[in-house]
């Protein structure tokens, strides 16, 4: 019997190939249909957050379920409503210095991180580039218990831009994965 499997399998092994690309491909064909329904249905519906002073704004998925919050400190503060997520924008006029960019980075990563307690995997400042807008930014990370926070430095119009990302490590919902897709919105007004 298992000669005889075996040479039919052999006999017909095109046949068996492409049955099965058949119905690779059909399956394929079945989730993209699926995705693309979900998507029109709105499953992926999303708001976008302008700052007090109407000169940047981002937008969010709504699955990270956050609402704005009116705070003097932040030119944008927008909070979960369930867990410990925070986005919070600063922004300040660029001015002359004796200190480079990049010291008063590190000064502010050094004053922002003494706040906290049990801090761990405290990144090195880096720079980089918003693939989709072109904006420059620095960056640097670290942890505590509770918290995972990346804060970029963007400079844009003659003014500096802080985006500080709380992540609750607790919670569900993941900030984290999402910062980049939301600096990718990010959008700034000319009339700064």
């Amino acid at each position: 019997m298992f000669l005889r499997l075996k040479d039919f399998l052999l006999f017909h092994k095109k046949k068996i190939i492409i049955a099965i690309l058949l119905l690779i491909i059909l399956i394929l064909f079945i989730v993209a249909i699926s995705v693309i329904k979900t998507w029109k249905s709105g499953t992926y519906k999303t708001t976008t957050f302008v700052s007090s002073k109407k000169d940047f704004s981002i937008t969010l998925p709504d699955t990270l379920e956050m609402n704005i919050y009116t705070n003097e400190s932040y030119d944008l503060l927008v909070k979960s409503v369930s867990n410990k997520n925070v986005i919070a924008v600063s922004a300040f006029d660029k001015i002359d210095s004796i200190y480079s960019f990049g010291d008063i980075i590190n000064a502010d990563k050094s004053h922002y991180i003494a706040q906290f307690q049990n801090v761990t995997n405290i990144s090195d400042v880096s720079a980089g580039t918003l693939n989709k807008s072109s904006y420059n930014f620095h960056k640097y990370s670290f942890e505590t218990n509770e918290l995972y926070v990346e804060v970029y430095w963007v400079e844009f119009n003659n003014k500096y831009y802080i985006f500080d990302f709380a992540n609750d490590k607790n919670s569900s919902i993941d900030l984290k994965s999402s910062i980049n897709s939301i600096l990718e919105t990010l959008e700034f007004t000319l009339s700064n």
